[in-house]
C-alpha cells in the first residue's frame, strides 16, 4: 500500500488549502481513495473553503482522481487547479469539469 503523503504535499492548510499532486504516485484506485480520505479530513478539520491542486508535477491524472476532485465540492469547498498540463486542461474541457473546477494561474491567487 502506498503512502498518500508521497502523492500529496500540503503547502498551506486552512480556509484556503494548497496541495501539490504528484500524478505518477496516484494512478491506482486504492491509493486515490486514500488520498480522498486525507483530503476530506483536511476540508472538514481545517474548515477549508477553497482547495487548490497544484498540478505542476502531475502531467496526467487518473479518471478516479478527477472524480475525487469533483466529489470534494460536495463538502462545500471550491476546488481549483493550477499549473495543469495541456493534457489535463483538455480532459477537464472534454468532460465539462472545467465548468465546475476552476483553473487559476497561481496557487496563491
Amino acid at each position: 500500500m502506498q503512502d498518500s503523503s508521497a502523492a500529496l504535499k500540503f503547502y498551506e492548510r486552512g480556509r484556503v488549502t494548497v496541495v501539490a499532486v504528484a500524478g505518477d504516485e496516484i494512478q491506482d484506485d486504492m491509493h486515490v481513495l486514500e488520498c480522498q480520505e486525507e483530503l476530506e479530513r483536511v476540508i472538514k478539520d481545517e474548515k477549508c473553503e477553497r482547495l487548490i491542486f497544484d498540478l505542476k508535477d502531475a502531467p496526467t491524472l487518473s479518471s478516479m482522481m478527477l472524480r475525487v476532485m469533483f466529489s470534494l465540492r460536495q463538502l462545500g469547498a471550491e476546488v481549483c487547479v493550477c499549473n495543469a498540463s495541456e493534457v489535463v486542461q483538455e480532459v477537464l474541457k472534454i468532460t465539462n469539469l472545467n465548468k465546475l473546477i476552476q483553473t487559476v494561474d497561481s496557487p496563491y491567487e
